[in-house]
């Protein structure tokens, strides 16, 4: 019989435990616990020799508060696993994992705080992009120099590659896929209404935002992301409109002036090539199957 009081409770009690533990209660919401010790990459701005942000990933990896019972022994790691992902499990309103990007140029920091899900099931991410500094010259830069785009696109390059746990020096065994990328654009303001005016600074986050979102448009048309992640959606916090705006990510019919322009700006294609070999497969095993005839080994 097991010495832990919580074992010794029948299933579906644990699983109410479960179920509390995970709930949107404010005082255990899937907060993450984080770590303040960091690895720090240097990540350039498109090919600029000159600007490159100090991405700052906590060494240890961000672990939702809930899934702390998970460490306390193999049983209880399984039944959390079989709780999340179960086929009856009623899923919250919102599944989506919550990330916030500090940008303090040269200054890049991440910080998980909602993580609902594991990584395999995980279909939307939340990122705040929070930017400061925004009269710095760094963010001046057009095209594949975007500071704000350089940021998200090798943030979302090390999920992809390395899960929740971006820092992590060994890549995961296949590559994961969103369907959906949610961001919110959020300027620090605070002493800047004081030296530049209210006016200017409103002036420039807008100018920020409108650059942002073109050259996003033309990296989706590049189909760069094309195989991990299906679509974006942005807008910016105290907006004009305060909608989201939509932006679809191509297939295989990408404008090839823009995956130029995004190759030769420093954007790698590991995703991509990976798919189209999935595709050249796919193809091969349609001829062969046309080729038979869709014969089967049975007889007539």
């Amino acid at each position: 019989m097991s010495s832990s009081a919580l074992l010794a409770l029948p299933l579906e009690l644990r699983d109410l435990i479960f179920t509390h533990a995970t709930s949107e209660d404010p005082y255990n919401a899937h907060a993450v616990r984080d770590s303040t010790a960091y690895r720090i990459k240097r990540i350039p701005i498109g090919t600029s020799a000159r600007w490159q942000w100090q991405a700052h990933h906590t060494a240890h990896p961000a672990i939702p508060e809930y899934l702390c019972l998970s460490l306390t022994s193999r049983q209880l790691q399984g039944e959390i696993a079989r709780f999340l992902t179960r086929p009856d499990r009623v899923p919250d309103e919102d599944d989506s994992a919550k990330l916030s990007i500090l940008l303090e140029y040269p200054k890049l920091f991440t910080t998980w705080t909602r993580l609902p899900l594991p990584p395999d099931k995980t279909t939307t991410i939340e990122i705040t992009l929070r930017v400061n500094h925004i009269f710095h010259p760094a963010y001046m830069s057009h095209g594949a120099q975007n500071a704000l785009l350089s940021a998200v696109s090798d943030t979302l390059k090390k999920y992809i590659y390395h899960g929740p746990h971006l820092s992590r020096p060994s890549a995961l065994r296949s590559p994961l896929h969103l369907e959906l990328v949610r961001i919110t654009v959020t300027p620090l303001g605070g002493e800047l209404d004081e030296n530049y005016g209210h006016r200017f600074v409103e002036q420039q986050i807008e100018t920020l935002f409108v650059n942002f979102v073109a050259v996003l448009k033309r990296f989706c048309r590049s189909g760069l992301p094309w195989g991990w992640i299906d679509a974006f959606e942005v807008r910016m916090e105290g907006g004009k409109e305060g909608g989201w705006e939509r932006v679809p990510v191509t297939s295989n019919l990408w404008d090839e002036e823009d995956f130029m322009l995004f190759q030769h700006g420093g954007y790698n294609c590991e995703c991509i090539l990976f798919h189209f070999v999935l595709l050249i497969l796919r193809e091969k095993a349609d001829v062969l199957d046309r080729g038979f005839g869709g014969y089967d080994g049975r007889s007539a």
